[in-house]
């Protein structure tokens, strides 16, 4: 949650962004106070810039992500996933499995994202299939400030690929 209060104190001159908490408004004092029972509804709901806690517990669910500069921290922010991460009561689990699709997917229109602190499982699906994917990237070189930090990637389909890239073809 540190890593949440450096953002804010940040931002004092820019926008004015929202927190949005998933699975209730309950587990900072830094919340909006509407509840989101799913990570991807509080996606949905989000906007440029804005920041997304996630409690400890397991999502069953995959998440899209096509917002802009949107941050996802799940309850390990900030924690080095290869120590002391083995307690799985106060991990932010989100498993794709039995969806056929990967875990996070995000788009090309989705520069600057960030997702620390989960672990990311049961990701599947065609024709990447991953923990995390970024779709529709128009070339390597065009890869904008996405951070995939502090996570545990584990049992996801596609031969060990942890994080994918789709490019576009361009004909060259």
């Amino acid at each position: 949650m540190a890593v949440v209060f450096l953002l804010l104190a940040g931002t004092a001159n820019a926008q004015v962004l929202t927190v949005r908490c998933v699975p209730s408004h309950t587990i900072s004092s830094s919340c909006s106070a509407t509840d989101y029972t799913s990570i991807q509804n509080a996606v949905n709901a989000a906007a440029s810039g804005d920041i997304i806690l996630v409690g400890p517990g397991t999502y069953k669910e995959y998440v899209t992500i096509s917002t802009d500069s949107l941050s996802l921290f799940g309850a390990q922010a900030g924690r080095d996933a290869r120590e002391e991460r083995d307690d799985s009561k106060k991990e932010s689990i989100v498993d794709a499995s039995g969806t056929g699709n990967p875990t996070f997917t995000i788009a090309a229109t989705a520069p600057f994202v960030v997702i620390d602190g989960f672990t990311i499982r049961g990701g599947t699906g065609t024709p990447y299939a991953g923990g995390v994917v970024l779709q529709n990237i128009p070339g390597p070189s065009e890869i904008v400030g996405v951070q995939v930090v502090n996570n545990i990637i584990e049992d996801n389909a596609g031969g060990g690929c942890l994080i994918c890239c789709q490019w576009n073809s361009r004909g060259t």
